[in-house]
């Protein structure tokens, strides 16, 4: 009999076990011994078994041929969901989130209630690139705009908020983007919608579509978030999308 397949067997009262009946259950799946609750032993090869120890919580055990057993704990990738995986208040120029997760499929910032003591520029920059590397995509009629040839800082070559400045007492500024495929080492695309009031205390909202192309082929790892002046208010949550 191969080893790591046991073959139910009925004995009798009575029978006498040779040492051939013994050998052949040496090595099976029953005589490996569990060493903490959640052990499973797949197979890693043809007769070949291996233990492989439980997960974290709430991951779910996920097909993967570059691992020895063929599978392994992760992150549930149904459903949509999404996970906070950084928060804070936006204090200073700059606020800048780094060591992001490349475990989900995309990215969505949300900036709230960003208020400074006078009317200032936001931004937000991708790995720290200020190349000139952005195609940006207009906020109504999505109609493709020139190629950026200066070296900027804006994720679309515009104040994060617009072409109008914001305003310096209004507190429910809000803007999202979604980084859509962010792992990828190529192309990205990334999505802005806001809405807040300018200084001229007009209320404002704006959409627009940005081809971002990271002049290192590499997953978004950091996103900073920049000022011309000083935040004296808001904050951030950075969501991973499975």
């Amino acid at each position: 009999m191969a080893a790591g397949y046991p073959v139910k067997v009925n004995y009798l009262t009575g029978d006498v076990l040779t040492a051939g009946d013994l050998n052949d259950l040496a090595g099976t799946v029953n005589l490996y011994d569990p060493t903490a609750k959640g052990d499973l032993f797949p197979a890693t090869a043809a007769d070949a078994v291996s233990r492989l120890a439980v997960g974290a919580n709430d991951t779910v055990l996920t097909a993967d041929s570059a691992t020895a057993t063929g599978m392994k704990w992760a992150a549930g990738a149904g459903g949509g969901g999404m996970t906070s995986i950084a928060t804070g208040s936006l204090s200073g120029n700059s606020v800048v989130i780094s060591s992001i997760s490349q475990s989900y499929k995309d990215l969505m910032l949300v900036i709230k209630g960003v208020q400074s003591t006078t009317a200032q520029e936001f931004w937000i920059r991708v790995d720290n690139d200020s190349g000139a590397n952005y195609r940006s995509y207009g906020a109504t009629s999505l109609s493709v705009t020139a190629e950026v040839t200066t070296t900027i800082s804006y994720i679309n070559g515009t104040d994060l908020f617009g072409n109008s400045k914001l305003s310096a007492t209004y507190t429910k500024n809000f803007a999202s983007f979604t980084i859509l495929d962010y792992t990828n080492s190529t192309n990205k695309i990334v999505q802005k919608n806001t809405a807040y009031q300018n200084n001229s205390a007009v209320d404002v909202g704006g959409f627009s579509v940005t081809n971002y192309t990271p002049a290192s082929p590499t997953g978004v790892t950091s996103i900073g978030i920049h000022s011309n002046g000083y935040f004296d208010g808001g904050t951030y949550i950075l969501y991973g999308v499975s």
